[in-house]
């Protein structure tokens, strides 16, 4: 029984680190500091809404918070292919964890997601 634990906490382990590896772009949540209902991963490129709505499960001027993975960055936009007003993120902004600190909170229509 000891060994069958210790091969699951193993299994466990491998699968956790093999996602942050291969884990890449940006994914939104509703509430802010990364809580609540998410995208799913979106990846390097060019986002307008109804590209995020039916392959990411985005939804319009619904994200609270961002996670960005290493090495990317983000730009956020209040409109509609990429208009409006426009927001920069990447990983090591603070902003990105509270989209309430700078405006963007319920706010973002379009994406870039790009690397640094």
């Amino acid at each position: 029984m000891k060994k069958i634990a210790s091969l699951l906490i193993v299994i466990s382990i491998l699968c956790i680190s093999s996602y942050a590896v291969f884990a890449s772009g940006v994914t939104f949540y509703q509430d802010i500091q990364l809580s609540g209902p998410s995208t799913n991963d979106i990846p390097v490129g060019t986002w307008y809404l109804s590209d995020l709505q039916s392959k990411f499960g985005f939804q319009n001027d619904w994200a609270s918070s961002v996670s960005i993975s290493p090495g990317y960055k983000v730009d956020l936009y209040s409109d509609d292919k990429l208009g409006g007003t426009h927001w920069m993120l990447d990983q090591n902004d603070f902003n990105s964890r509270d989209f309430t600190n700078f405006g963007a909170n319920d706010a973002v229509s379009s994406v870039k997601v790009s690397r640094k």
